[in-house]
């Protein structure tokens, strides 16, 4: 589907609804990702920020960049730099042809969460550890219901010893 141009000098005259935008994306320092807090898109199994303005969808990434730095020529489409999808930073953001994004876009130097990671790694560092903190309380969980269950095996085989004894 081609990405619906934006009405950006329409948006830019409603003061009104340029601040409605802003106040739902948490600006932070310029090198840091500005992430929206608004209504989330999950079509296609794509989580990006999505904005109406006269009843009509807009994804943030796009308006944002054109809120900031201009239209978005003619046949470009916006990559994210830090493949962050609800990042509205727009110095996070390049105009690319879409052949570019799709070849970024598969790239497997990312981790699902957006952080980078090794080369025949499959998390960063930090979803790793997650995985085996979780991993190793699952498996300390079952050791104990292991032993529960043995332990309360062993007092019935006990008991039935001492009744069976003369």
């Amino acid at each position: 589907m081609k990405p619906r141009r934006i009405p950006v000098e329409i948006i830019r005259s409603d003061k009104e609804a340029v601040e409605r935008f802003w106040a739902k994306v948490e600006v932070g320092d310029p090198g840091q990702c500005w992430l929206w807090t608004g209504s989330v898109s999950t079509a296609k199994g794509h989580s990006y920020g999505v904005w109406n303005f006269w009843d009509i969808p807009y994804k943030v990434h796009r308006i944002a960049y054109s809120l900031k730095v201009g239209p978005i020529p003619e046949g470009l489409t916006i990559d994210h730099l830090c493949k962050t999808k609800l990042c509205c930073n727009p110095a996070h953001m390049e105009p690319v042809p879409q052949s570019v994004n799709s070849v970024r876009g598969n790239l497997k130097d990312r981790c699902a969460c957006g952080n980078p990671r090794g080369e025949k790694q499959r998390r960063c560092v930090e979803c790793h550890n997650r995985w085996f903190r979780e991993y190793r309380l699952k498996n300390i969980q079952k050791c104990k219901a292991i032993a529960k269950a043995s332990y309360e095996r062993i007092g019935r085989e006990t008991k039935r010893n001492r009744a069976s004894r003369p």
